[in-house]
């Protein structure tokens, strides 16, 4: 005789083959569509609780962490893999990295443009003199 085991949150008995575990309980089908999304990023199930969206797209918490990240000047939110960096590691998107951000001429790094100092080089010439 098949084993029988209580879903965590309906308590109804089920064949334990027709039950998904999550964490350490098990849940019937009708639960696990009630209760839980799947993570875009790994896949998991994960309790609706503690999924965030972005861009239609479903994270866990630990994916969320991980793969979205804040627009160093206009503070929204994107795909890691979609946004750009600067040389102090400020991510951006592509239009704030684009509009914000310029190439140091001495070094060859993107700044944002607030923290750029621009010399002309009759200045750099006197700096190098003294």
């Amino acid at each position: 005789m098949p084993e029988l085991v209580k879903c965590f949150h309906c308590d109804t008995e089920f064949n334990l083959s027709e039950l998904t575990k999550i964490d350490y309980d098990y849940y019937c089908q009708e639960c696990v569509n009630e209760l839980f999304t799947k993570c875009s990023e790994c896949g998991n199930l994960t309790h609706d609780d503690d999924i965030t969206y972005h861009d239609d797209n479903a994270y866990c918490q630990d994916c969320y962490s991980e793969n979205i990240v804040i627009c160093h000047h206009c503070n929204e939110s994107i795909h890691i893999n979609d946004s750009e960096q600067d040389y102090n590691d400020h991510y951006y998107c592509s239009n704030c990295y684009s509009n914000y951000t310029t190439e140091c001429d001495w070094c060859n790094e993107r700044h944002h443009s607030d923290d750029n100092t621009y010399i002309s080089t009759k200045n750099l010439l006197q700096l190098f003199e003294n």
